[in-house]
């Protein structure tokens, strides 16, 4: 099962939050270890280039457009749909807690997606009719 990732919501948190974790993941020895893409990363850091020019643009009042605003909020998405699509492919077993902590990344709820299960069912029978059957578990 895929890793779950919490963005930060404002804008201010969620530049804190890529200032920390792209350079964490940049790190060739992070990198390496959870075997990462320099491709992946490629994207990633072009994407943030692009989210920093455009922020300066968006925290001054005189150039903030509707233009900027809507290019601030695909570049987040961006950002967050790359992020999520690197940190799916990190085995969770080779995330150790500072990297949890660090970019963000919490346990999947279970570990298959359909529980399965150790007994065998009690089904009754609690009505029979032509072409048709209730069954009661």
């Amino acid at each position: 099962m895929s890793n779950s990732a919490r963005f930060p919501k404002t804008i201010e948190e969620l530049n804190n939050h890529f200032n920390i974790a792209i350079p964490y993941i940049t790190n060739p020895i992070n990198k390496t270890r959870l075997g990462i893409t320099d491709a992946k990363l490629k994207i990633v850091t072009d994407f943030k280039v692009s989210f920093d020019a455009n922020k300066q643009l968006y925290n001054d009042k005189t150039t903030k457009t509707s233009i900027v605003n809507s290019n601030n909020v695909t570049l987040i998405n961006a950002l967050e749909t790359e992020l999520k699509s690197i940190y799916n492919n990190i085995p969770y077993s080779s995330l150790t807690a500072i990297d949890r902590e660090t970019l963000l990344i919490f346990k999947p709820l279970h570990d298959n997606a359909i529980p399965v299960a150790d007994y065998s069912p009690n089904i009754l029978v609690e009505k029979s009719g032509y072409l048709l059957m209730n069954l009661a578990f």
